[in-house]
């Protein structure tokens, strides 16, 4: 696997299913919303199953088309009606109801699903028609084919697009309509040209219908708010908007103020969003007066502030004059007599009062006051003023105190939590791991040791690079080194490699934690083993490679015709071949008359004999075994071919050089017509189920084609059967469309009327009476009234009078019946001959 280009970075989505590779650029993991476009469902209508089988192999290339075909417009109708599909495409002539029927019945049924005619008949007045009906688009049948199919699928994508964003727009005005704001769009002039009802509720008027028109200042109760919105409206750049609070005249002529949102528009014009922001202001108002008083006592001082005279001492027999009592006010200082100081705190300053002089900087201390039992903590801060008087600061730090307890319990509780997320994340069956920015890692848990089969003593302060192929290692550490603060995820996927050396797939989200300087502190990382995910999407590519090969197979199929059918096969068997990887392809038809079976093509890689030669005419009875298996439709798997049990099978491919082989048998209505044959010549290989399942598909195309092909065959046999007994009958064969024009006249019409085949064609039935006289005189003048009716059965046998090329006036009788052809015509086949 080549190395990637690059590592895409995504929203941190973890979704293997979201996993694309590619051979070019490497494994890019997107985000879900890319991949979450919804499934086109197509019902495609057609009485061909060719073009159905084509058309569905086409348009299922397309990436989110999902094709179901109908060969019966009826079943078509009944499918649409029970919601099964998403754009209908149809064929335009078909037998019974036609493709423009079939549309009428859907609409006449209300149904609006997208339309498209498809067919081979381009005239004006039938794509008038369908377009008159209700068709979205028409398209015509002809030219190349993978032209044709592309520019239909181009026009299925744009039918169903516009039905949905139709939807979105509706979805898009009922929003606004049921906005709770005033929504309004400016048009030239700065007049309403569109408002919802709410904002006409806001501005004081019934209805919005009554709005359009009205200039936008004339809202506005003074001129200069007036001229400052337009100001801002014609100073808007492209994606900008502007708000600001305007006062509006109500049309009861009171007055509001709304909060008014001005956007440009893309196409021209202006978006205002209008809300009333009366209750706001109030609410506005009663904050601020709330603001005012919390800063008023925010603003006071809620300690406790002592001046003591202390210049004679303090002690219990000095009475000390409180100087100054702060937050308590004149009452303050009766207050502070009766509690005193703390004796705790007395005794502090009478044993450290010299100390404090002498230092002169604050100094703290913490004492317990009981209080009707409830013990308070306090903290003092004291310094000396002009080394006379003593400044105590009293702080009551209960609260502060209790939150340190409560901080402390916290902090074990912490620690309780921590061990408990430790064990959480030991027992994740995702690997995880914190590492470094150089990608050093610095914790594992048990899944992350299990998976690279290695203690944590092991892997910890090793880089995870080391178990990554060196090919991504540059775009690892590129996009790791691109995470920030406002961007921390990262998600992608690469290689690993195990300890037993295979290689497998992980995919990793990355999280990167920052200090609140922006400094990484470490990353974590959530990863998981998508290997199975990642086989899975190489096997579902090449089944897509497969379902293009087949599509290309089937369209040289179809155009090779009866002489290229060969050179077709052959062709299939060297591209089936060189996709599976084998030696040889080969197909054998079973003749079970003469009880021996022939190698019929045979494909070989390069070096590889062939042995097409030395196959022919093989006999059953040696391979009784084998023959009975295929008639039962049972494919024949072979890996060992020395250790086979059939002996005389065996006796036949090791010659060959066969080391393994599969057979598919070739099934069809009437039993087992062959097989086809896949050999490995160079190597042993076991065919696994996905490769066996794809052969069997390239098998039945076989047996599709080669049955259509026989069907070629047998057609132009009857053809060629039916020309030589017209070419022989005794009367004349004839075919005339409804006006009289003849279409074809067997060679015999010289030998009775002297006239040539090709003369007749030019001269129409004129060569009797003239057109519609010969019509009536054969008995055919009531055709379109027979194809009216339905009533096209009845056989028609007119005796007249018809003059030859000579001028000879012969008795003529002629047989005549209608018959419609494939493309729909009606036309009259009739037998005439001369009677004596």
């Amino acid at each position: 696997m080549n190395p990637p280009n690059r590592l895409i970075k995504s929203s941190g989505v973890n979704d293997c299913n979201n996993i694309i590779y590619t051979k070019k650029v490497g494994l890019t993991v997107t985000s879900r919303q890319n991949d979450e476009r919804g499934i086109i469902r197509i019902l495609y209508v057609d009485d061909d199953e060719d073009n159905l089988l084509v058309a569905k192999a086409f348009l299922e290339m397309e990436p989110g088309f999902k094709v179901e075909t109908v060969s019966d417009p009826s079943s078509a109708f009944i499918k649409v009606c029970s919601g099964e599909a998403d754009v209908v495409v149809s064929d335009l002539l078909m037998p019974g109801k036609d493709g423009i029927g079939l549309l009428k019945d859907i609409r006449d049924s209300g149904l609006d699903i997208p339309f498209i005619i498809i067919s081979a008949r381009g005239r004006e007045d039938v794509v008038l028609r369908a377009f008159s009906e209700g068709a979205d688009y028409y398209v015509q049948k002809g030219g190349e084919q993978r032209s044709q199919f592309i520019e239909l699928a181009g026009k299925i994508r744009n039918s169903h697009i516009s039905r949905v964003r139709e939807k979105e727009l509706c979805l898009l005005k009922t929003a606004t309509e049921a906005s709770i704001d005033g929504i309004a769009i400016l048009g030239s002039g700065l007049n309403i040209s569109y408002c919802n009802n709410a904002f006409a509720s806001i501005v004081g008027y019934p209805s919005a219908d009554k709005l359009t028109g009205v200039p936008l200042d004339s809202f506005l109760i003074s001129k200069k708010e007036s001229d400052d919105l337009i100001k801002h409206i014609t100073a808007l750049g492209p994606g900008s908007h502007r708000l600001s609070r305007k006062t509006i005249a109500l049309n009861d002529e009171s007055a509001i103020t709304v909060e008014i949102s001005v956007s440009p528009l893309p196409e021209g014009g202006t978006i205002l969003v209008v809300r009333n922001v009366e209750d706001l202001i109030k609410k506005e108002s009663e904050v601020k007066s709330l603001n005012d008083t919390n800063s008023a006592l925010l603003n006071s001082i809620p300690d406790r502030i002592l001046l003591l005279d202390v210049d004679g001492g303090i002690g219990d027999n000095q009475q000390n004059e409180f100087l100054c009592i702060s937050g308590k006010g004149p009452e303050g200082r009766e207050v502070v007599a009766e509690e005193g100081i703390n004796e705790d705190l007395r005794e502090f300053i009478s044993h450290n009062m010299e100390e404090m002089r002498r230092r002169g900087s604050v100094t703290p201390f913490n004492y317990v006051r009981e209080s009707n039992g409830v013990s308070r903590y306090f903290e003092a801060r004291m310094a000396f003023v002009n080394n006379q008087m003593l400044m105590v600061i009293e702080r009551d730090v209960t609260e502060l105190e209790n939150a340190k307890k409560m901080a402390e319990y916290n902090e074990r509780q912490s620690e309780e939590s921590r061990r408990l997320l430790e064990s959480i994340l030991q027992t994740q069956t995702e690997m995880i791991c914190r590492f470094n920015g150089d990608t050093t890692l610095t914790y594992v848990n048990d899944a992350y040791c299990r998976y690279f089969r290695k203690s944590p003593k092991e892997l910890i302060g090793r880089r995870f690079l080391d178990f990554i192929p060196e090919l991504w290692h540059v775009s690892i550490l590129e996009n790791l080194s691109q995470l920030t603060p406002d961007d921390p995820i990262f998600n992608y996927a690469h290689e690993v490699v195990k300890e037993d050396g295979s290689i497998a797939w992980q995919e990793w989200t990355d999280t990167a934690f920052f200090t609140v300087d922006g400094d990484l502190l470490y990353i974590q990382s959530v990863g998981r083993d998508i290997t199975e995910a990642v086989i899975l999407k190489e096997e579902q590519e090449r089944q897509s490679h497969f379902k293009e090969i087949l599509i290309e197979i089937l369209s040289d199929f179809i155009g090779s015709g009866r002489e290229g059918y060969y050179h077709s096969v052959q062709d299939s068997l060297r591209q089936i071949g060189e996709f599976v990887g084998v030696d040889r392809v080969y197909t054998f038809n079973y003749d079970f008359h003469n009880n021996v079976c022939n190698n019929t093509h045979e494909w070989c890689a390069d070096e590889i004999e062939p042995q097409i030669g030395n196959l022919q005419r093989v006999p059953l009875k040696i391979m009784e075994e084998w023959t009975r298996a295929h008639r039962s439709g049972d494919i024949i798997h072979i890996s060992d071919v020395t250790s086979y049990w059939n002996d005389a099978v065996r006796s036949i491919l090791e010659p060959q050089g066969v080391k393994s082989l599969l057979t598919i048998p070739l099934m069809d209505n009437t039993g087992c017509r062959g097989f086809v044959g896949f050999d490995s010549v160079r190597r042993r290989r076991d065919f696994n189920p996905t490769e066996i399942s794809l052969l069997k598909i390239f098998a039945d195309m076989l047996v599709v084609l080669n049955s259509r092909m026989e069907a070629e065959r047998d057609l132009r046999h009857v053809n060629e059967l039916n020309r030589t007994l017209i070419d022989n009958y005794p009367d004349v064969v004839y075919a005339t469309d409804l006006v009289g024009n003849i279409i074809h006249i067997s060679e015999n019409v010289k030998d009775i009327l002297g006239y040539s085949p090709d003369e007749l064609k030019t001269m129409g039935l004129d060569f009797i009476t003239g057109p519609r006289e010969a019509l009536e005189r054969m008995g055919l003048e009531n055709l379109q009234g027979m194809i009216t009716t339905g009533d096209v059965s009845n056989i028609i046998r007119t005796p007249f009078d018809i003059q030859t090329k000579t001028g000879q006036i012969i008795r003529a009788e002629t047989t005549n019946r209608l018959h419609q052809s494939e493309d729909g015509r009606w036309i009259i086949i009739g037998y005439a001959r001369r009677v004596l």
